[in-house]
Order: C-alpha cells, then sequence, then structure tokens
C-alpha cells in the first residue's frame, strides 16, 4: 500500500530522513502548517494537539498512549510535534544565515590569498580589514 492513501497531501519527493537533506524542501515541508502555538489539550479520556486559534492540528478521538502504545514516550514525542512547527523554520534560516557567511568568508579568504601573492604590496591589516569589510556591512548598508 503507498503511503499517500493514509497521509493526506503525501509528497513521494519530500525527503526522508533516511535520504539526502535538502534545505528547500525542507523550508517548503514548513510552508503552511496551523498558526502556532500549539498546545497539547488532554481529558481523562482524550488528547489533541490545537493550533493558536484551537483548531484540532492532530488527535481527538483517543489518548496518545493509545495511539503511540508502550514503545514510545508520547508526552516527548507530542511535544517534539508542539515546538516542531517553530523550531524548525527558524533553524532552517539560522543556517542559511551562517552558510551565507561562511561563504562570503572564504571569498574573502580566496582574496586576501590573491592579495598576499600579488605584486601589489598590502599590509597584512588591509587584507584583514578588507575581508572583514566584506563580511560585515556597516549600519545602514545593504
Amino acid at each position: 500500500m503507498s503511503r499517500d492513501k493514509y497521509f493526506k497531501g503525501y509528497n513521494p519527493d519530500f525527503v526522508s530522513a533516511y535520504g539526502k537533506r535538502d534545505w528547500q524542501k525542507d523550508m517548503n515541508g514548513c510552508q503552511g502548517l496551523p498558526p502556532t502555538p500549539w498546545q497539547w489539550v488532554e481529558t481523562d479520556t482524550m488528547e489533541w494537539i490545537e493550533d493558536a486559534n484551537q483548531k484540532l492540528v492532530f488527535g481527538g478521538e483517543m489518548s496518545f498512549w493509545d495511539w503511540v502504545g508502550g514503545n514510545v514516550e508520547a508526552e516527548k514525542l507530542f511535544r517534539f510535534f508542539i515546538n516542531a512547527p517553530d523550531a524548525l523554520p527558524y533553524w532552517l534560516q539560522q543556517y542559511a544565515t551562517e552558510k551565507e557567511r561562511a561563504d562570503k568568508l572564504q571569498e574573502a579568504l580566496e582574496q586576501a590569498q590573491v592579495h598576499l601573492s600579488s605584486e601589489h604590496y598590502m599590509t597584512a591589516e588591509d587584507i584583514v580589514n578588507e575581508a572583514l569589510a566584506s563580511l560585515y556591512q556597516k549600519e545602514g548598508e545593504e
């Protein structure tokens, strides 16, 4: 049986945890989720996760324990579900920012290497300042 029969909106192109990660596909997977923060609500017989508008996201007719069985600590799993819609996009964006900075650093170091090996004399201080200027923009500059 195919998974799409059970998961609404299932996309077989979406990268699994066992495949190679794709930043854009992961970020796209974060789009369109119900509004956060989510919260876990429980009664004596039922548990569910609802969104910021108090609409059902997951659960309902039974206890999470009945759903996951005894092999999983339900509270840890569902706390993860509650935090992931905010945490994943945040850390993906942090990664993108740091990758951009690392790419700029690599480019600045390559430029510094060119200056060091060229016939045009630059002081070490000038080379470092030029490299830093390419990494960190001054306030008001884009």
